[in-house]
């Protein structure tokens, strides 16, 4: 009876140990996104921290893995003061009533360039399915998950009348580093 309970605690170990399922916790302090948007003739760039969440990737069964992050709308920034309290309140972000932006994965594909990651977007009270071609990088201990998408702000209800005028799509770069 003990080499029975033997023989399976081994092969319990050796199946876990032989599972390609990474479930990592997402670096804040590593973690944002940036992005950038047309503005009275220029470009304003900003960033998002607060990045939170986990990573649970199996490159060689895409359909266990699965991903949720939130980062915190109160941390817009885009080096204006003035600017950056705008975009907190209610005609932007409403980073009162809807303290996180959150994604929540559906699936995962395999692409040409890396893979895919499709899911639900919410920001303030839209939801939309979203697609965001990323790569993933192993640097040590960390991996780095790193994907640019284009969005319509109008999509998610910011800045409906915002004066002066500003572009309708916005670039986002997310970065995401787990351990």
């Amino acid at each position: 009876m003990k080499k029975i309970l033997r023989f399976l605690l081994i092969g319990f170990l050796l199946a876990l140990g032989s599972r390609k399922l990474v479930i990592a916790q997402i670096i804040p302090s590593q973690s944002k996104v940036t992005f950038s948007i047309s503005h009275m003739g220029g470009t304003v760039d900003g960033t998002i921290t607060g990045m939170q969440g986990t990573v649970n990737f199996d490159e060689n069964n895409l359909a266990a893995s699965n991903m949720q992050a939130t980062v915190d709308a109160a941390t817009v920034n885009t080096e204006n003061r003035a600017r950056d309290s705008d975009l907190r309140k209610e005609k932007f972000f409403d980073a009162e009533r809807y303290p996180q932006i959150k994604f929540q994965s559906k699936s995962f594909a395999k692409t040409a360039q890396g893979y895919k990651v499709t899911g639900d977007l919410t920001i303030k009270d839209r939801t939309h399915e979203v697609t965001i071609p990323f790569q993933r990088e192993q640097q040590g201990s960390e991996v780095v998950y790193s994907g640019n998408i284009t969005l319509n702000r109008k999509d998610y209800n910011l800045g409906k009348s915002a004066f002066p005028p500003m572009g309708k799509t916005v670039k986002v770069h997310i970065l995401a580093v787990t351990q």
